[in-house]
């Protein structure tokens, strides 16, 4: 019978961080140091949490053609810097940059709603 594996806090004198959990019992595992939040919520993902607090790779990006914030997605131009989705579009359609006088915001599809069934 194989003993649990149970991470053993380092003694805080180690000189190498990465020695700072060990195994008692060490054959063939690979263990990574276990996020401090994960350590009180044993219960959750650790994986689900790193994701809730990532930030968005574009929360700060701002088109560089119509200077618009939000979009409903970003693109890169060949030389690298951030457009809005329908500049980038117009570009590749028309060989031209998206006249300014464009820009209307996002516009949304009016859903109809479904209407409950009668039997």
């Amino acid at each position: 019978m194989q003993q649990p594996m149970y991470p053993t806090p380092f003694t805080p004198s180690a000189q190498n961080p990465s020695e700072h959990y060990q195994f008692a019992s060490t054959s063939n595992a690979v263990f990574l140091p276990p996020n401090q939040s994960c350590q009180r919520k044993p219960n959750l993902n650790c994986f689900a949490e790193e994701n809730l607090r990532r930030v968005k790779s574009h929360a700060n990006s701002v088109c560089a053609n119509c200077h618009v914030r939000e979009t409903t997605l970003w693109r890169r131009r060949s030389d690298g810097l951030t457009e809005c989705n329908a500049c980038n579009l117009y570009f590749r359609k028309n060989g031209r940059l998206r006249p300014a006088s464009y820009n209307k915001g996002i516009r949304r599809r009016a859903r109809v709603k479904n209407k409950v069934k009668q039997q």
